[in-house]
C-alpha cells in the first residue's frame, strides 16, 4: 500500500472515531467568545492582486484591515477553527461535497499563473482538524432538517489551499495556530437552479458550527466576468451597479431568501453577464444558509479596478 493510501486510510478511521454524539469540541477560553460566531461571504479580488498593493484592490485590502470584515473577525480572540468555502473547489461529482481532514497544514495551491515570482513563495501554515472534520462530515451525511437530502462527502489530503482560501486569510493574518478547514462548493451542473438550492442547504448543515467558536468563510466575488472589460468600463459600471443592488435586494429580504437564491439568474438583473458561470457567487450562498432564521446580512460594498461594483456580506458582526 502506498504511503498516501494508508495515510488516508488512517485518517478516514480517525474520523469515524468521532461522532456528533460525543462531546462537542472544548470551546475556546477566550472570553471574548461570541455566543454565535459570524459567518461572512467576502470578495476574494483577482488572484494575488490583493496581496501585492494593486491599486485597483485598495479599496478591498481596507476593508479586510478595519470596518465590518475586521470586527467580524476579531469578535473572538481565538476561534477553535476556521472554515472557508472557496468558489475555486468546486466538487467533481452531483452531490457530492469535498472536505480538507488532514492535521497538518496542506501547503498552498497556487492556481493561477503570469504573476511575478515572490507571489508563488506565499505561506499559510496553519494546520487542519480532524475533530472538526468529523463534525462537518457528519452534519453533511445525516441532516438534522428532514428535507435536505444527505450530502455524500468525500474526505481530500493534501490538495492545498488556493487563493480564494489563502488570499482572504492572509489579509486578515490569521494566527498560525488556528486550524484552518476547507470545504467545496458542492457539486453538480452549472446553471441548474438546485445546485444554488443545495448550496443553500450546505450552509444550513454547516450552520451549528457558530454555536462552537467556528468562524465561516465564503469566499468568491459578486461580479465575476472578466471577459466584460471587452464591453468597456462605463458598461460595466453600469451592469455592476444594477447587479449589486438587486442582489443586495435578494440578501436582505431574510423572509424570502432561499426561494430567491434558488431563482436568483431569473430575479436579479443582469444575472448571466455578471455570472457566466455561479461559483463565484456560490459561496454567499452557503453563507446565506448559515443564518438564522430573520437574521440580517449586513452588505458592504465596494469598487474594484476602478468600474466594478461588489458587495461582502456579514452575519452577526
Amino acid at each position: 500500500m502506498l504511503h498516501g493510501e494508508w495515510k488516508l486510510r488512517h485518517l478516514q478511521e480517525r474520523i469515524r472515531s468521532f461522532s456528533l454524539r460525543a462531546p462537542k469540541p472544548e470551546a475556546s477560553s477566550c472570553k471574548d467568545m461570541p455566543s454565535l460566531a459570524p459567518a461572512l461571504f467576502v470578495n476574494h479580488g483577482g488572484g494575488p492582486l490583493p496581496l501585492m498593493g494593486d491599486r485597483g484592490h485598495t479599496e478591498l485590502v481596507k476593508q479586510f484591515e478595519s470596518g465590518l470584515i475586521r470586527e467580524a473577525f476579531d469578535k473572538s480572540c481565538d476561534w477553535d477553527c476556521i472554515i472557508v468555502i472557496s468558489a475555486h473547489h468546486e466538487a467533481e461529482k452531483q452531490n457530492e461535497v469535498e472536505v480538507y481532514a488532514d492535521e497538518e497544514s496542506p501547503g498552498l495551491l497556487f492556481d493561477y499563473y503570469g504573476f511575478p515570482p515572490e507571489t508563488y513563495k506565499y505561506k499559510l501554515p496553519n494546520p487542519g482538524s480532524p475533530k472538526i472534520a468529523a463534525r462537518v462530515k457528519e452534519l453533511l451525511e445525516t441532516p438534522s432538517k428532514g428535507d435536505i437530502e444527505p450530502f455524500q462527502v468525500r474526505i481530500v489530503l493534501k490538495r492545498g489551499f488556493d487563493h480564494g482560501v489563502f488570499v482572504p486569510l492572509l489579509l486578515l493574518k490569521v494566527r498560525p495556530h488556528i486550524p484552518v478547514i476547507q470545504v467545496s462548493l458542492v457539486g453538480g451542473k452549472p446553471g441548474c437552479p438546485m445546485l444554488a438550492h443545495r448550496n443553500y442547504q450546505l450552509g444550513e448543515c454547516l450552520k451549528p458550527l457558530r454555536k462552537d467558536n467556528v468562524l465561516i468563510i465564503g469566499s468568491g466575488m459578486s461580479f465575476h466576468n472578466m471577459q466584460a472589460f471587452s464591453h468597456g468600463t462605463s458598461r460595466l459600471k453600469s451592469v455592476s451597479e444594477k447587479f449589486d443592488k438587486g442582489l443586495r435586494d435578494v440578501i436582505e429580504a431574510a423572509d424570502k431568501r432561499e426561494k430567491h437564491i434558488t431563482h436568483w439568474a431569473q430575479t436579479i438583473p443582469f444575472a448571466a453577464e455578471c455570472h457566466p458561470r455561479e461559483e463565484h457567487l456560490l459561496p454567499l450562498f452557503v453563507i446565506c444558509g448559515c443564518t438564522d432564521e430573520g437574521e440580517r446580512l449586513i452588505p458592504l460594498g465596494g469598487s474594484l479596478m476602478g468600474c466594478i461594483r461588489y458587495s461582502h456580506f456579514i452575519a452577526g458582526a
